[in-house]
């Protein structure tokens, strides 16, 4: 077993979601990606039973022509497992909009499944479900 920062650019962390957010009773799509640098601490990093925490700060790019949440700055931080080649993990997050509201949230995952829930937010994110 091995400890210690590394970079692995295999895990994925949001990587193009498409999913709705709730705007005062509407629902808003959009399809987003981000780029971040990512800090890797591995717990175990035996091939077939991983176990690490991440940290990882960058921005988002919206591809959707309403630019929700395009150009947000965005901190992350989590602890997964990869085991049976399946990852595991409960993720949180915390994007920062260009005039300063702040959307705070989770990002759990069971691959291949990844569900992202909006658990509080500032100014024009208040409210946010």
């Amino acid at each position: 077993m091995h400890s210690g920062k590394r970079f692995i650019p295999i895990i994925p962390l949001f990587l193009s979601l498409f999913i709705f957010v709730q705007f005062a009773q509407a629902e808003t799509p959009f399809d987003i990606t981000e780029c971040a640098s990512i800090t890797i601490t591995m717990v175990s990093d035996i091939k077939e039973f991983m176990v690490f925490g991440l940290e990882a700060k960058g921005i988002v790019f919206s591809h959707h022509e309403n630019k929700a949440f395009n150009n947000c700055a965005f901190h992350v931080v989590g602890i997964n497992k990869v085991a049976g080649g399946k990852r595991v993990g409960d993720n949180y997050f915390k994007f920062i909009d260009p005039d300063g509201d702040v959307i705070v949230g989770e990002l759990s995952v069971v691959e291949p499944e990844k569900t992202m829930t909006f658990l509080y937010g500032t100014g024009k994110w208040k409210g946010i479900k």
